[in-house]
């Protein structure tokens, strides 16, 4: 349970979350967990989905995820409705610059966006 690390406080040198974040019931508590578990001068590594913010690439990404996707998991998955959740999740989650400021607004510094994959994926690398 990310929000409910069994951990001491400053205990960790390095947090890593990958496609996690976006699936915390409360994003702001499961982030202060991490903080609290980070030594001083501890790193927190998130690697999560987004949406690009290029209108270009956004355009592509849109069409990629709403008609393809949706194909793929019709031929190769019985549970359509976890790709929705994944395709619906992303939409909604605070990327880029927006969920940086809520790292900042929990203590972190130094807060690093690293896009991927044309921004359909960011990397966050931020100090406690």
């Amino acid at each position: 349970d990310a929000e409910n690390l069994n951990f001491k406080d400053n205990y960790f040198d390095l947090v890593t979350i990958g496609f996690g974040v976006r699936n915390f019931q409360d994003l702001e508590k499961g982030l202060k967990e991490s903080f609290r578990v980070l030594n001083k001068d501890g790193t927190l590594i998130i690697l999560e989905t987004s949406v690009p913010e290029n209108t270009i690439m956004k355009l592509f990404y849109s069409i990629f995820t709403r008609t393809y996707i949706p194909i793929m998991a019709r031929i190769f998955s019985k549970d359509k409705s976890a790709y929705n959740y994944l395709l619906n999740s992303a939409e909604l989650f605070p990327s880029g610059t927006k969920f940086s400021d809520i790292l900042k607004s929990i203590g972190f510094t130094d807060v690093i966006i690293k896009p991927k994959l044309f921004g359909s994926s960011t990397i966050y690398i931020a100090t406690k």
